[in-house]
């Protein structure tokens, strides 16, 4: 937005649903069969609870459950395939899943045995029990006594016989050692498998501010295969120990692989020794191989992580790997009203260089990066050692990353003008002009919008998978004979109808924003939105000095009227609405020096109210300006936990 106007699922699926019920684990020996695969001696109908384990996730509640997409290539600068871990729980499990992008998929005909996912695509996820670090002995970091994992709830293991019902196929018996037999040693196809081999560098492997006493590993490939062993720090491995009850289903697609799993809460509860459930905090790493012919585990982009590691080379082994993440609250349990509770800043903002612990503190689940004119700004700050020190401190507090840009500019090039007037809009007066947006009409327009926004796309990629390609800042539409019977919304929705199309080339789940803002607040009369276009309705004309329910009459700019009128065009679940209650810009004219805040708690808890009765889940805040030198100024913004609370109490 400029200074007189501001506003305001990627890829084939791969989702890992592991079911840790209370049976032993069968492991598959048998080639591939067709798709969907089930992982065990027989195909799995349903798992304890209401989802079935088919790897298709087509069950509802993995609609709302909560997501994680910040994943990343650590030792390597190139942009990682998408990969998005969800999660749900009920009163008895935890189900999880990974969905990811793949388009050369490395899987193995034949299985045999545990070690053949060493030469796989895979996901993972381990599991940290929560004990005191290794000792220190001179300076040099010792493991305590190896002990043998639980089998599971209320089971005991031997050291050399597996648990009753659990296959030894693929295993070795042998209890603790440094390496899995079935692994090769060192392997390449683990990362950074080289084992220590002096003190300083067991040390360096142990150095974070926390230790990894015991964990349990469970590996899955593209057709719901497993590897599970547990292990101690450092790199002492256990290819003994089965996890109870698992059973993984995965399923392949043109551009990914999906698998699907449920973990008994009591599963769960023996293996951390401490009860275990809804709302309960573990540590955890999330991490995946993505192999390609000729690259098997030995380049740096082939392991891809959640969290990146404190290591120079690829080591998922490491405390550094693993994070606090807390287990959803249960689907019979109230949860907030909105899923979305975010903050808009520019890159200047992160003056203060604190702004996403901030934001975790206050309870906000999303940070936006925004430009009022320049999406180029904005990919360079992100490319800078400070835009990825951003990116890396909000995945550590779990935050989400978007980019909501008014994007036109640069995505239909002025300068293109001259030799091609026809990309561009026509004027009332019937003459082309590069002063705003385009023609939507102009095949050629559309085309070079479509290449240049998948460019974009690929450099900021949001972690929620949801993308906002905003036309010029409340600037007018085509007047052309052609596009002159759309009005200024419907034109904007012919546009992102087609980039939405474009979008999920690459990212199948991709959706799209379509900004109702000043000339597009009204709704589309005769366009109809495309699947993943969704509302995002920014009133920046309201007033904030009374709740907007209040604010009625012929004489109101952008009144709550304006938003339900798009309601009935655009489904309510996926809409956001992008609020002024924290923009320091606005309340200042866009001229500096900014003025404080002038916060009314009474406006904005009624206005989530509002919001919250007519069905809106997301909910995001232009924040701009309270920068360094606002806090410098006028002190801490206390209204951040404010807006937090009012949101995170409906």
């Amino acid at each position: 937005m400029n200074a007189s106007l501001r506003p305001a699922r990627l890829f084939a699926q791969l989702a890992v649903i592991v079911a840790l019920s209370r049976c032993g684990a069968a492991q598959s020996t048998s080639p591939a069969a067709p798709e969907p695969q089930i992982a065990g001696d027989k195909a799995l109908t349903a798992s304890p609870g209401p989802v079935s384990i088919d790897g298709r996730l087509s069950e509802p509640q993995w609609d709302g459950a909560e997501a994680i997409r910040s994943f990343s290539f650590p030792w390597s600068s190139r942009p990682a395939p998408a990969t998005e871990f969800r999660a749900w729980a009920d009163a008895d499990h935890l189900y999880f899943s990974f969905t990811a992008e793949d388009d050369d998929l490395v899987v193995e005909t034949r299985f045999d045995g545990e070690s053949t996912l060493d030469r796989e695509d895979r996901v993972e996820i381990f599991f940290a029990r929560d004990e005191a670090p290794a000792r220190m002995f001179n300076g040099v970091v010792t493991a305590a006594k190896p002990k043998t994992p639980e089998c599971g709830p209320r089971r005991a293991r031997k050291q050399n016989r597996a648990c009753p019902g659990e296959s030894e196929e693929g295993k070795t018996v042998s209890g603790w050692r440094s390496s899995p037999s079935d692994r090769p040693l060192p392997s390449a196809a683990h990362p950074g498998a080289v084992l220590p081999t002096s003190p300083d560098q067991v040390q360096r492997g142990a150095s974070d501010r926390s230790g990894l006493a015991r964990y349990y590993c469970i590996e899955i490939d593209p057709l719901g295969r497993v590897h599970d062993y547990a292990a101690q720090h450092y790199r002492q491995f256990d290819s003994s120990w089965n996890c109870p009850g698992l059973r993984a289903a995965g399923t392949r697609g043109s551009r990914g692989y999906t698998v699907e799993a449920a973990v008994p809460f009591a599963t769960l509860s023996d293996l951390m020794g401490r009860a275990t459930g809804p709302g309960a905090t573990l540590r955890i790493g999330l991490f995946r191989a993505e192999f390609r012919p000729g690259a098997l585990g030995d380049a740096p982009d082939n392991w891809i992580s959640w969290v990146r590691p404190a290591t120079t080379e690829p080591d998922f082994h490491v405390p550094s790997a693993f994070r606090e993440w807390r287990i959803p609250a249960s689907s019979d349990e109230a949860t907030p009203a909105f899923r979305t509770r975010g903050i808009v800043l520019v890159p200047d903002d992160l003056s203060l260089a604190d702004w996403p612990d901030r934001a975790a503190q206050a309870g906000l689940t999303t940070i936006a990066l925004h430009h009022g004119t320049s999406p180029a700004a904005v990919a360079a700050f992100i490319g800078s050692p400070p835009g990825r020190a951003f990116l890396d401190r909000c995945a550590q507090l779990g935050l989400e990353v978007e980019y909501e840009l008014h994007a036109m500019n640069e995505l239909l090039p002025r300068s293109l003008f001259a030799a091609e007037p026809l990309l561009f809009r026509m004027n009332e007066q019937g003459e082309r002009t590069a002063d705003a947006n385009l023609c939507v009409h102009s095949a050629r327009a559309l085309e070079i919008v479509s290449t240049n926004a998948l460019r974009l796309a690929r450099q900021l990629r949001p972690t929620t998978g949801r993308y906002f390609f905003w036309g010029d800042d409340g600037l007018p539409w085509c007047r052309c004979p052609r596009c002159r019977e759309f009005t200024e919304s419907d034109q904007a929705l012919i546009l992102e109808n087609h980039l939405v199309r474009v979008l999920r080339q690459i990212d199948p789940a991709a959706q799209l924003a379509h900004l109702a803002y000043h000339n597009t607040l009204p709704a589309p009369r005769r366009v109809k939105a495309e699947p993943g276009v969704f509302l995002e309705f920014a009133p920046i004309h309201r007033s904030y000095d009374k709740p907007y329910h209040e604010q009625t009459g012929p004489d109101v700019r952008d009144a709550l009227a304006a938003l339900e009128a798009n309601l009935r065009v655009f489904p309510t679940h996926s809409a956001q609405v992008l609020e002024y209650w924290l923009d320091v810009s606005r309340f200042s004219g866009w001229k500096r020096p900014a003025v404080k805040l002038p916060w009314r708690r009474d406006v904005i808890e009624a206005d989530a109210a509002t919001y919250a009765r007519l069905g809106i889940r997301h909910v995001t805040t232009f924040a701009v300006w309270i920068d360094a030198d606002y806090v410098r100024r006028f002190g801490e913004p206390t209204a951040l936990a404010e807006y937090g609370a009012a949101l995170r109490n409906r």
